[in-house]
């Protein structure tokens, strides 16, 4: 990757994100180090791995909170004859605690990319209870830690109480002599406040004098010998101590690999927790990955600015470079940068600010010349920075490149400019490489749109409000609306119509006609959006009196199957009364006989006839649908059902419902 692009697309400035994000030295560092790769399985590796801590955050994140680097403790491990005081110790007791309590939150059928590494993490419970046995939470190692050590400890806390009581004798027998009532230390030896006058009735060994001279610390002659035992007791202490913190360090220093392989799993995942917290906070998606050099961005955000204006942009198969014009303070730049920012971000494994369906395409290099470039020091121009910059990149890119433009050709004669832009889009577009490049010029707009592999974009305006709506539209150009801009900023209309006068009349009409054009566009993108709203809302409309027809249907069914049933029974009744009445009258009138059992038949027949079959029909078929009184032509028949093309939407309705 081109370092100079990385800086001018401020790549840095998201990686500061991010480390804000991590909770320790390891994800910070782990943060520092991100860099776009060029290997589509480790950017989807690590999608998959966001994604899967985006389930795990609440569980695991209160965890990987604590994390402290213990990496300077495993390098001191590696010294021959090191020894970890008890604050270190307890740090890699932490440690083990808390990876030991990640292992165990992540499970891995449920988390199967997560626990690839949490897999790395290996108990190591010898080694949590020796620490545990021997240092306190305080950092102070334990009188359990040894019976030597413990045995000592008593012989100190006798000896001090020897010591105590002896100097609290003298006290009590000397009161005249004595300055202040109390034991103190001097020398890491027991002694007390003696008046100096009164020094020699006492006797023993002076270890200092007050600040005034009135008086002096002395150890007395009866406990020099306790104190020294003391001294000696203190020594042997050290010495134990030392030992068992050295026989601890061996102990971990045995475990050195495992605790490497345990420290770089929480650094690993400090960092994934750092890009899941990027990726929620700012609603983030994971895009598809091509390698073809397609790219589509939908509703792309450029992640420093707030309420930034969605982008979406496609470019890589049918063109593969795009002219992005429009007023200045527009947002082209912004849009150049969000381009080129969104794709380092995704080629470093981020997801990023876009919406679903989002593709991007892994380049190898990704080449933007942004901004004024000039330097004093170099004695160069902003023309002649900006050449720097294209230079390399005729030199450098390919087709699997992506090459972003600022103000092409700007900063010289506009005839050379435009020409010089022609010539660098030319061939940057026979190449196959991705570019996106804006400019002002009206010439390079009209060239760019007769030819095959270029599409024109704008950056829109309101030419009623005077003011930049920083939507972007492919397939025009868009205007400059410079003298538009100084009249709404304040500059008098006769100034105004100055420069129109000075104005090529080519140009002027060129600007015109662009701006028509795409107040036209505008108009019918907004159009074609309300139609489709409309027919969105019609096709919701006719599913929902679908579905409605076809429960009224199965409610009518229900109906007349009742019914039915009901009049066949009441028929079964009349039949009977009547047959008992015909034997009555049998002999009396046999013509009105015939007629009623005709009747009867007749009605019995046609209550039990079946309903009458539905037509048969297949796809291509032109029917009539009785209940929308509309044709169509039948596109899928199944389960009693048929889909029916009506033009500009389809319908689904009961074959019952058709006639052919």
């Amino acid at each position: 990757m081109d370092f100079h692009s990385l800086s001018v697309l401020e790549y840095d400035k998201v990686k500061d994100i991010l480390r804000e994000r991590s909770a320790s030295n390891l994800g910070y560092q782990a943060c520092l180090e991100l860099f776009p790769t060029l290997n589509p399985e480790a950017i989807q590796k690590s999608f998959d791995e966001i994604e899967e801590f985006k389930r795990l955050l609440p569980s695991v994140e209160p965890y990987v909170r604590q994390i402290e680097d213990p990496t300077v403790l495993l390098e001191k491990l590696d010294a021959a004859g090191a020894v970890l005081d008890p604050k270190e110790m307890n740090l890699i007791l932490k440690t083990l605690e808390i990876s030991g309590d990640v292992r165990n939150l992540v499970k891995m059928k449920e988390y199967p990319m997560i626990s690839q590494i949490t897999r790395k993490i290996t108990p190591c419970p010898e080694v949590e209870r020796a620490i545990e046995n021997a240092i306190s939470p305080d950092n102070e190692v334990l009188d359990r830690a040894s019976p030597e050590l413990k045995r000592l400890r008593r012989g100190l806390e006798k000896c001090r109480n020897d010591i105590k009581s002896g100097l609290n004798r003298i006290i009590s027998s000397h009161k005249d002599a004595i300055q202040e009532e109390v034991v103190t230390v001097r020398d890491a030896r027991y002694v007390i406040n003696v008046k100096s006058s009164k020094q020699k009735r006492i006797g023993g060994i002076v270890h200092g004098t007050s600040a005034s001279g009135m008086s002096l610390f002395l150890e007395p002659i009866e406990v020099v010998e306790l104190n020294n035992s003391l001294m000696n007791l203190r020594e042997e202490e050290a010495k134990e101590v030392k030992r068992i913190l050295a026989a601890l360090t061996r102990l971990i220093g045995q475990h050195l690999e495992t605790l490497k392989r345990m420290v770089h799993a929480l650094r690993e995942l400090d960092f994934i927790c750092a890009k899941t917290r990027f990726s929620l906070e700012y609603n983030c998606v994971a895009p598809s990955l091509n390698t073809r050099g397609y790219l589509y961005v939908k509703n792309g955000r450029h992640p420093l600015l707030r309420n930034a204006v969605p982008l979406t942009i496609e470019m890589g198969d049918d063109w593969t470079t795009v002219l992005l014009s429009g007023p200045n303070t527009g947002g082209k730049t912004v849009a150049l940068k969000t381009v080129g920012l969104l794709v380092l971000l995704a080629q470093s494994g981020l997801e990023i600010p876009c919406e679903e369906g989002t593709s991007i395409a892994v380049f190898e290099k990704v080449f933007a010349d942004i901004g004024d470039q000039q330097s004093i020091e170099e004695n160069l121009s902003t023309f002649s920075s900006h050449m720097n910059q294209i230079v390399k990149i005729l030199e450098e890119s390919d087709d699997t490149s992506l090459v972003l433009l600022d103000e092409l050709g700007v900063g010289t004669d506009p005839t050379q400019g435009e020409a010089l832009g022609m010539a660098v889009l030319d061939e940057l577009t026979r190449r196959r490489t991705r570019v996106m490049a804006t400019s002002h010029y009206a010439n390079l707009k009209i060239w760019v749109h007769s030819q095959e592999k270029m599409r024109n974009a704008a950056m829109l305006f309101d030419t009623e409000t005077l003011q930049p709506t920083f939507q972007f539209k492919l397939g025009i150009p868009g205007a400059s609306y410079g003298l538009e801009i100084a009249r709404r900023i304040g500059m008098s209309e006769n100034y105004l119509r100055m420069a129109k006068n000075y104005m090529d009349s080519s140009s002027l009409k060129i600007d015109e006609l662009i701006g028509e054009l795409e107040k036209l566009k505008l108009e019918a993108v907004q159009r074609e959006e309300a139609l489709g709203a409309q027919e969105v809302k019609l096709a919701s409309l006719v599913e929902e009196y679908t579905a409605k027809l076809s429960e009224v249907r199965k409610e009518a069914k229900g109906i007349v199957r009742v019914a039915r049933e009901e009049a066949i029974s009441i028929l079964d009744e009349t039949r009977r009364l009547a047959e008992q009445l015909v034997r009555e009258i049998r002999e009396k009138d046999k013509d009105v006989i015939k007629k009623v059992r005709s009747t009867l038949e007749r009605e019995m027949t046609r209550l039990q006839e079946t309903p009458k079959p539905p037509p048969e029909v297949k796809p291509s078929d032109i029917v009539f649908i009785k209940s929308l009184q509309s044709s169509g032509t039948v596109t899928e028949v199944a389960g009693g059902l048929a889909r029916v093309d009506m033009g500009k939407f389809r319908v689904t309705v009961p074959i019952t419902d058709l006639e052919k």
